[in-house]
């Protein structure tokens, strides 16, 4: 898995969060950490509306390997109201006979 791969994630996954389908953002998540009602409760209480973020937001982007697996954790922070959040979107990516494979881990304040 490279970087690029990752990018794709994170930015598959905050689509989802912008248009508020907290159940589509699970059809693909792995382990399910967080049911939608938690991922819409999270982002509800911090307040304001998740936005797509710009382009150069995303170099930083925080990628830690998992010692030995082929499997990396990632922290962003999302941008709400057009401005970047102290909210951070944590996703676990892991490859599964060459398919990566993610699971929302938390959406919180750092």
């Amino acid at each position: 898995m490279n970087k690029q791969v990752y990018l794709d994630i994170v930015k598959t996954i905050i689509g989802f969060l912008y248009i508020k389908d907290y159940e589509g953002v699970l059809n693909d998540d792995y382990a399910e950490n967080l049911t939608s009602q938690e991922i819409e409760t999270a982002l509800t209480e911090y307040g304001g509306e998740v936005t797509i973020p710009p382009e150069d937001s995303y170099n930083k982007m925080s990628i830690y390997k998992v010692r030995d697996r082929d499997e990396v954790s990632i922290d962003f922070n999302l941008w709400i109201d057009n401005v970047e959040s102290d909210l951070t979107l944590t996703v676990r990516i892991i490859n599964v006979n060459g398919v990566p494979k993610y699971t929302i881990e938390g959406i919180h304040v750092l």
